[in-house]
C-alpha cells in the first residue's frame, strides 16, 4: 500500500449497531446487584483487544456504588498490540485515582493460559485475607465480564490450582454459555482462609450506541456471529485494517492483489457535508471475498465462490492472530474530574489502576 496520505475511511452505512441483551442477561444483572453486598473482591475479565468496548457501563456503575476492590484481567494479550495495551493501562491507572477513591483496582494484562500468573493471583488473595482476618473470616469473589472473554476458563483454572478440583464452569467457543449467577459459591481455597467465588453470566451493555464499538465486540467473539452476519464481520475487519493502514496483513496471508483493497478505479473521494473532510468511496467486498474463497477452496458447484465460508475464514484468521496482533479500541482520554457513574451506563467511567503482586 502507498505510504501517501489518503482520504478518511468511514464505516459503511449498512454496518449498524448490534445490540444483544437477552432475558438471561437482564436477570443476571439484577442478581449481581443483589449479591454485591456479599462480595469482597471483584475479578473482572476483559478482552485486551477491546479493553474499552468489553467494559460494561452498567456493571461499572454498580461497582462504583459498592466501592469493592477489583482486579481487572486483560485477557488474550498474545493477540493484542503490546504498545496499545501499555497505553490503555497508563490511562486506566490515572483514571482509577480519580473515579474510584474509596476502593482499589489493579489491572493485569494476562493470558489466562499462564498458570504462573494464576498462582500469583491466588497467593495475593490469600495474603489479602490473612492481613485482615476479622474482615475476611471467609472471602467471596465475583467473576464478571462480557461474554466470551474467558471467565469460565479462569474459574476452572483457579479451582484446579487452589484445591485440585476439576471443572466447575462450562466453557464454549460461542458467547452466552453461562446463563445465571451461580447459586452455590464455588470453593477455590480451603485454608488458611476459605475463598469462594460466584460465577456470573456474560453481561452485555444493554445499549451499545456506537456501531464501531459493537463491531469491535462482535469481531472478537463477544456477540454471536449470526447476529452480526459473517460477511458484515469480514467487511468490518477490512475496514478496521484499512483505517490502521495494515491491509498488508490480508495481502500477505491470502496472496491478495493490493488493488482489491483500494477504492475502485475512477472512484473519487467525496466531501462530507458536516465535517468538510474527504471521504473514500466504500470498498466493494465481493471481489475480496471471491478471492479468499478461491484461495481456500471454498467453492460451490460450478466453481462459484462461497462468500460466507470465505468471510468466516477471514474472521477466524483475525481471532487466532494470523493477521498479527491488533488492539481495536482507541485509548480514551484521561479523566480530568471525577465522574459519577449511572446504572443506565450513560456516564459510566472505565477506571483502573495497575499494581504488581506483593
Amino acid at each position: 500500500m502507498s505510504g501517501t496520505a489518503r482520504a478518511v475511511i468511514q464505516l459503511p452505512a449498512h454496518l449498524r449497531t448490534i445490540n444483544w441483551f437477552p432475558g438471561h442477561m437482564a436477570k443476571g444483572l439484577r442478581e449481581m446487584r443483589n449479591k454485591m453486598r456479599q462480595v469482597d473482591v471483584i475479578i473482572e475479565v476483559r478482552d485486551a483487544r477491546v479493553p474499552v468496548s468489553s467494559m460494561n457501563p452498567a456493571f461499572e456503575a454498580m461497582l462504583t456504588r459498592a466501592a469493592t476492590d477489583r482486579y481487572i484481567l486483560l485477557n488474550k494479550i498474545d493477540l493484542a498490540d503490546p504498545i496499545a495495551t501499555k497505553r490503555h493501562v497508563e490511562v486506566m491507572e490515572h483514571n482509577a485515582k480519580i473515579a474510584l477513591p474509596d476502593s482499589q483496582t489493579w489491572v493485569f494484562p494476562v493470558s489466562l493460559s499462564d498458570r504462573s500468573f494464576l498462582r500469583k493471583l491466588i497467593k495475593d488473595l490469600k495474603c489479602k485475607a490473612a492481613a485482615d482476618p476479622l474482615k475476611y473470616s471467609k472471602m467471596t469473589l465475583m467473576i464478571a465480564g462480557m461474554p466470551n472473554v474467558g471467565k469460565s476458563t479462569l474459574i476452572n483454572s483457579l479451582r484446579n490450582l487452589g484445591n485440585g478440583k476439576g471443572k466447575a464452569a462450562t466453557t464454549g467457543g460461542q458467547p452466552g454459555v453461562t446463563r445465571a449467577v451461580s447459586g452455590t459459591p464455588i470453593k477455590i481455597v480451603d485454608e488458611p482462609t476459605r475463598i469462594y467465588l460466584l460465577d456470573t453470566p456474560g453481561i452485555m451493555d444493554p445499549q451499545i450506541r456506537d456501531p464501531i464499538q459493537s463491531f469491535n465486540v462482535a469481531l472478537t467473539g463477544g456477540i454471536r456471529d449470526h447476529l452480526a452476519g459473517m460477511e458484515n464481520l469480514a467487511e468490518y475487519l477490512v475496514f478496521a485494517l484499512r483505517v490502521r493502514q495494515r491491509e498488508q496483513a490480508l495481502v500477505d496471508l491470502f496472496k491478495m492483489p493490493s488493488a482489491l483493497l483500494a477504492p475502485p478505479v475512477g472512484a473519487k473521494p467525496t466531501v462530507d457535508p458536516e465535517s468538510g473532510v474527504l471521504v473514500e468511496p466504500v470498498l466493494p467486498m465481493r471481489p475480496v471475498l471471491d478471492h479468499v474463497a478461491r484461495r481456500i477452496g471454498a467453492l460451490e458447484k460450478g466453481g462459484v465462490p462461497n462468500r460466507d465460508r470465505a468471510a468466516a475464514f477471514m474472521v477466524q484468521a483475525f481471532r487466532t492472530g494470523k493477521l498479527g496482533r491488533f488492539t481495536l479500541d482507541t485509548v480514551p482520554e484521561p479523566l480530568a474530574t471525577p465522574v459519577r457513574a449511572h446504572e443506565d451506563g450513560e456516564e459510566a467511567t472505565n477506571t483502573t489502576a495497575q499494581a504488581d503482586f506483593p
